[in-house]
């Protein structure tokens, strides 16, 4: 697996949905967080094979000034920007999808 280096330490994953493969960074709850920019959601993965988040229990956007380890159910989240890459959809609400 390799870095996301503008998110850090990461390690580059990957999120489905609707058959839209979306990238981005799996970090542990004890890993610092990342100074994202603004304009990124964290997803609170459930389930994960490997590099691949399967579910999640929540998706949200990301800010570095609120956002807390301690809110999340999982083990592990994921950061993702928040642009479209498939038509006018936004990650974001794309990815709720994966909430079980």
């Amino acid at each position: 697996m390799k870095q996301v280096d503008i998110l850090g330490m990461g390690i580059h994953a990957t999120i489905e949905t609707s058959n839209r493969i979306y990238d981005g960074a799996l970090f542990s709850k004890t890993d610092p967080i990342p100074d994202a920019p603004a304009g990124y959601i964290v997803i609170d993965v459930n389930v994960q094979n490997g590099d691949k988040v399967i579910t999640s229990h929540s998706v949200e956007r990301f800010d570095k000034e609120t956002f807390t380890v301690d809110s999340l159910k999982g083990d592990n989240y994921m950061i993702v920007e928040n642009k479209p890459i498939f038509s006018n959809i936004l990650p974001l609400d794309d990815l709720r999808e994966t909430i079980k």
